[in-house]
């Protein structure tokens, strides 16, 4: 599979996750611009966050519709991430690679442990 049709095939699985759990970009994305394109971790998570654009629009717009959505914590979130990703991408771009893909694995592991040992108490 060339490199074209495996992004479309990515972006694809990106899109279905994302509609389906609200997650693609940072979870998905970016581990496999990394790992199957070769791309810098820095192009990666910048990369996804342009994505995460368009599929986070449709996405929302259909949980908008079903009801799925709290306006007022999307509101305070937003503001707050507003605020701090300036300050996130400038601190990525100091991070060493290694480093940034260690932290972000790990958040990665706890965010599934924590999530494993909620549904199970």
């Amino acid at each position: 599979m060339g490199g074209a049709a495996l992004m479309l095939a990515l972006g694809l699985l990106v899109g279905t996750l994302s509609g389906m759990f609200g997650v693609g970009g940072g979870i998905i994305m970016v581990p496999a611009m990394i790992l199957l394109f070769g791309i810098s971790d820095v192009v990666a998570k910048g990369t996804s966050l342009l994505v995460v654009i368009p599929t986070g629009i449709i996405a929302t717009v259909q949980n908008l519709k079903r009801g799925n959505t709290d306006l007022r914590s999307a509101a305070i979130l937003g503001l707050a991430g507003v605020v701090s990703a300036y300050g996130g991408v400038l601190l990525a771009l100091l991070l060493p690679p290694r480093l940034s893909v260690v932290l972000f694995a790990a958040l990665l592991a706890f965010t599934a442990y924590r999530m494993l040992r909620a549904k199970s108490d």
